[in-house]
């Protein structure tokens, strides 16, 4: 990777000679650097397992397993309300 690199930059200078342009200078770039590759390379393997990890929570709650068997989904319970009305009919 880093001879063709090289070969791309050397082309590239010699077309910028060419017309007439300054060749640019090397700009150093991110991916350059063997540490910050695997930065990278640790920062997606937890992303994707973060997320792997999340749908199968996700997957498991009682809702959404009842829905995906077929079975009757239960109603929630509503935690707001009021335990008076239920007294009076």
């Amino acid at each position: 990777m880093q001879k063709w690199q090289t070969e791309f930059q050397e082309q590239l200078s010699r077309e910028q000679r060419k017309q007439g342009l300054q060749p640019t200078a090397n700009v150093y770039q991110s991916f350059q650097s063997p540490a910050m590759n695997i930065a990278m390379n640790v920062l997606s393997a937890m992303l994707i397992v973060g997320y792997a990890v999340a749908l199968i929570v996700v997957m498991f709650l009682p809702h959404v397993s009842a829905a995906f068997a077929g079975r009757r989904v239960h109603q929630r319970t509503d935690w707001d309300r009021d335990p008076a009305d239920e007294m009076n009919p």
